[in-house]
């Protein structure tokens, strides 16, 4: 991993990686048959709702636009993802051996906590999870100002709306075809002793525009504690519980996870 991309997620709390072209066209892919997904009537997509962490979740009830999220972390997909289920696992997989693995090994060294990478990574979670915006009347907040629970995102999104804030302003971040942004989370954070801070963002709206955008979230074993590996000092007894209450406090939704 180039050090120069560790320096960015310390300074920034951002940083942009380039993905093999294999993997892009898998992700267009998977973005073709979301959108397919997404048009379809509330009552079909709520036959799989969210459950043992997979399926389908309406945030209209929390935030100023009606976003609607698909989750896969591996298993069985809804029907319309069946065909391109391959794609998704190699997708999601590509993203914990070759991002998510790399840059906790390179950000716990360069924070002096080497030895607790293994922990960290050993059985964590990641998922792909499909958000979709739909067309609205006029410029809106689409998703509200928040820091993602996580220990890091990969965000892959090729229509404008995200938006960092950046020393106190809000300013559009692009991501160039091809790439993908990857930002620290809150457990990161707090992993690190605040040496890699948390990045604030949201999502704007055009008028009449649908977006859609793939995020993976890559997080500790539920089970595990959650620690400042610098301190040593337990933060959070249950991560589980940790993640769980963050999330809701920012996104709660008809169908929350647990």
């Amino acid at each position: 991993m180039d050090a120069k991309i560790i320096q960015q997620l310390k300074q920034q709390g951002n940083c942009f990686i380039k993905l093999p072209n294999d993997i892009h066209q898998s992700i267009v892919a998977i973005q073709a048959t979301a959108f397919d997904y997404f048009h379809q009537p509330d009552d079909i997509k709520k036959q799989m709702p969210f459950a043992d962490g997979n399926g389908y979740i309406n945030h209209a009830d929390s935030t100023v636009h009606n976003v609607q999220r698909y989750i896969f972390r591996g298993k069985k997909p809804a029907t319309t993802f069946e065909h391109c289920q391959d794609k998704m696992k190699t997708v999601r997989r590509y993203y914990f051996e070759h991002i998510f693995t790399p840059l906790i090994k390179n950000i716990f060294k360069d924070v002096g906590i080497t030895e607790a990478a293994e922990s960290v990574l050993d059985d964590a979670d990641y998922t792909l999870s499909l958000v979709y915006y739909p067309a609205c009347n006029s410029d809106n907040l689409g998703l509200t100002p928040h820091k993602d629970s996580a220990t890091l995102t990969a965000l892959w999104a090729q229509q404008p709306g995200f938006e960092a804030k950046i020393e106190g302003q809000w300013q559009p971040i692009t991501i160039d075809p091809g790439y993908i942004a990857v930002q620290v989370g809150k457990s990161l954070e707090i992993m690190t002793n605040g040496a890699y801070k948390a990045l604030e963002h949201r999502v704007m709206l055009e008028s009449e525009t649908e977006r859609l955008s793939m995020a993976s979230f890559f997080t500790q074993q539920f089970d595990k504690p959650l620690v400042n590996y610098v301190t040593d000092k337990v933060i959070h007894g249950d991560y589980r519980k940790f993640l769980s209450g963050d999330v809701k406090k920012t996104h709660e939704t008809k169908d929350a996870p647990a």
